[in-house]
């Protein structure tokens, strides 16, 4: 009898380490992070976010370029520009687009950006 009583007190304890085993796994597990799929879900929002701010920038900068490409700009000041201060052709044109085609305001953050 003694080594039936042995037998389940082993068999109880047993039952508690494996318990305790798996509340401590279970611990561990939300301490990194979930289980496996929910880090693939996780990283899957990511990617979508991501993909989404791309698009969302990408939207911005073609509407800011259809902006700029709409004001019109003289083009004795992008020759001015040109052999003035030593700016390309792009630079120049760029740079009077987004002064909405004002000469002296370019030249004004040229010089005082330099």
């Amino acid at each position: 009898m003694s080594d039936d009583h042995d037998e389940v007190e082993r068999e109880e304890e047993e039952a508690v380490k494996t318990r305790d085993q798996r509340e401590q796994q279970a611990a561990l597990s939300s301490l990194s992070g979930g289980s496996q799929e929910e880090k693939e879900l996780d990283s899957t929002k990511a990617l979508e976010k991501t993909k989404e701010l791309f698009s969302k920038q990408a939207t911005a900068k073609s509407q800011r370029e259809k902006e700029l490409a709409l004001v019109t700009v003289k083009k004795e000041d992008i020759e001015f520009l040109k052999n003035e201060m030593e700016l390309s052709q792009s630079e120049a044109e760029n740079g009077l687009r987004e002064n909405n085609g004002d000469l002296k305001e370019y030249l004004r953050k040229l010089v005082l950006n330099n």
